[in-house]
């Protein structure tokens, strides 16, 4: 009897470590929502706001709203999120070229990348998740 009691833990033993998957997989973060970068200049800091939104298959939209030495409304002509990089252009309106973010997720709450376009070249900015 004490032999069968044996086998029937080790079983169990077995059964319930095989069914561990361990620990999930990490979340890929999605690029929804309000972002936020601050960076200073010589002349002035730079504040932009980002509320994006991102499709099924990665397509980036949104607006946003730029503040400096002038306030400019921002529309997000579009962009893709292959994670972890994502990119999108924008527009500051009418009397600028637009502009193109580039970066990379560092945590689904951080992406550390640059601006190019409309004056920027390689201008360094890290938006924050609101």
């Amino acid at each position: 009897m004490r032999s069968f009691l044996f086998l029937i833990s080790l079983l169990f033993l077995a059964i319930s470590t095989s069914c561990d998957g361990g620990p999930a997989a990490p979340r890929t973060p999605s690029a929804t929502g309000t972002w936020i970068g601050t960076r200073p200049t010589p002349t002035f800091t730079l504040v932009i706001t980002f509320t994006l939104s991102e499709g099924s298959a990665g397509g980036i939209s949104g607006t946003g709203v730029a503040t400096g030495p002038r306030t400019s409304n921002l529309t997000v002509l579009g962009g893709t999120h292959t994670h972890p990089t994502i990119s999108f252009t924008f527009d500051f309106g009418p009397e600028f070229d637009p502009a193109t973010f580039t970066g990379t997720f560092t945590d689904g709450d951080t992406i550390t990348g640059a601006l190019n376009g409309s004056g920027f070249v390689d201008f360094a900015l890290t938006l924050l998740r609101q």
